[in-house]
């Protein structure tokens, strides 16, 4: 009874009027029901429908196979999905390309300053930090606890030998040279440019004094000037005394030679450079 309308609230559940023209005679034959019939809204079987009008919702169970169009708001919805790429490759996606990125990113910041990113404002930082050791002790951090590691050091060499490390694979190497002088002249060498030399010179005594005691295994110099005793004058005075003292529990003073200049003078007696071997007790 497909041309019967649906009962309303002022319409009994059968009105003969809702059928029109009836079958031979005015009647309902069985010819007229099968040419109008429709069947129970769960059908037993497939169901050809010459046009519906659906208000509400359709729910779809199993596939939907049409051999016209699918039209949304009169679009062809086969017509778009025909016209789109099949494969996103690099590049395709631009910012123009993508739908409501470009008024995405002008609302977000464009650099990001020191202090901007704090814990609270990174997202899942916390909860990571959370999970993590406060402090790394000795030999908590072994090899298969450091990832990537293993694997590195399965590539190294297991021993420097000579010649292994030149400067080609020594990482940075030729970059440091390249930055060096070539050759240190005269002056190069200042003691602000002498790494360390500064600190070694501050550790050392400024000057030698009068108060300063030296040991030292010998002594050559071919002026050898000191000042006066105290009291006395100290304008660059020579020696004018030389004391040999045999010590005690010595029975001599075994010399070769004694020689004292003075302003260019020996003053010893001539006969001092041949002692014999040694000065008489």
């Amino acid at each position: 009874m497909s041309i019967y309308n649906p009962p309303s609230k002022t319409q009994g559940i059968f009105n003969p009027s809702n059928y029109g023209g009836l079958g031979a005679g005015g009647q309902i034959t069985i010819d007229y029901l099968d040419a109008n019939f429709i069947s129970f809204p769960v059908a037993q079987g497939n169901t050809t429908l010459v046009g519906t009008s659906v208000l509400g919702n359709i729910t779809q169970q199993g596939n939907f196979s049409t051999t016209g169009e699918l039209l949304v708001n009169d679009v062809n919805v086969i017509t778009k999905i025909g016209t789109k790429q099949d494969t996103i490759g690099n590049d395709d996606l631009t910012i123009a390309n993508t739908n409501g990125l470009q008024p995405a990113l002008n609302g977000k910041q464009d650099t990001i300053g020191n202090d901007d990113l704090t814990i609270a404002n990174t997202s899942g930082l916390q909860s990571a930090l959370n999970g993590k050791q406060d402090t790394i002790e000795n030999d908590d951090l072994t090899i298969a606890n450091t990832s990537g590691l293993q694997s590195a050091l399965n590539g190294k060499q297991d021993t420097i030998e000579n010649d292994d490390l030149t400067i080609a694979n020594t990482s940075g190497l030729q970059t440091a040279l390249n930055d060096k002088q070539d050759t240190i002249e005269n002056g190069d060498l200042t003691i602000a440019n002498t790494s360390g030399l500064q600190t070694a010179l501050d550790d050392k005594q400024d000057e030698i004094t009068t108060d300063t005691d030296l040991t030292l295994n010998s002594i050559t110099t071919s002026s050898l000037n000191t000042s006066g005793r105290v009291g006395f004058d100290t304008t660059n005075i020579q020696f004018n005394t030389l004391v040999l003292r045999r010590p005690t529990g010595n029975d001599r003073i075994i010399l070769n030679e004694i020689q004292v200049w003075v302003n260019g003078v020996n003053i010893l007696p001539p006969n001092s450079g041949d002692l014999n071997g040694y000065f008489a007790d």
